[in-house]
Parts: structure tokens; sequence; C-alpha cells
């Protein structure tokens, strides 16, 4: 029996994603992996360290919303296509009209069997 330890359900979305570190002025773009309502999984060339912190853009794929917010870095593992790598982030202070919209956007997207 597989335990899920998540506070919050995750869905699979492949949409754009924009971040920048905090150290550096240079805006990054990719692509999520999979999101939920305290955080994104996405992909990045570079490795970014544990609790890196981030400014976000993302745009959220099935309605016309997109919101900025902090996160922090919670972990970064290197893609299995060996080429980029995986980052998982916290979301911090998310504005709480996003929030609400995320929350709605999730609960909407059918379960995965």
């Amino acid at each position: 029996m597989i335990v899920n330890k998540r506070r919050h359900r995750r869905i699979r979305e492949y949409t754009s994603i924009s971040y920048r570190l905090f150290s550096n002025p240079k805006l990054e773009h990719f692509l999520t992996r999979d999101l939920s309502e305290s955080g994104v999984r996405f992909l990045s060339y570079d490795f970014i360290t544990k609790d890196t912190l981030l400014e976000l853009t993302l745009n959220l794929k099935k309605i016309p919303f997109s919101f900025q917010t902090q996160a922090v870095v919670k972990w970064a593992r290197k893609d299995p296509t060996g080429e980029r790598y995986e980052v998982g982030a916290e979301f911090l202070n998310i504005p709480k009209k996003a929030h609400q919209i995320l929350v709605k956007y999730i609960a909407a997207i059918p379960e995965e069997v």
C-alpha cells in the first residue's frame, strides 16, 4: 500500500513558468511538470540548490490566468533525460486571489486512476 504524504493534491500540469533567482536578475523560462496549491515541480537547465528563493510567474494552462509569487526550492535532481534538472518549489506569500483560483483550478481536474 502506497501512503501519500503530500499535504495537497498534485496534478500533472505542463505549462509555462518563468522564474528568477533573487540572487540573479536573469529571467528563465521553462515548463512545469506538476502543480499543487502549495507548490510546483518544474524543469530547469540549471541546478538550483535547496532553500534558494525564487520569484515565479506561473500560467495556468486551461484558463487564461497567470500569477506571480515567491517560492523556496525544496529539492532538485537530475532529470532522467540527462539534460535538465527537476526542481520542487514551495509557494511563499501566494496572493489570496491567486490561491483561491488555483484551488478551484486543481479541484476541477479529474483524478487520475
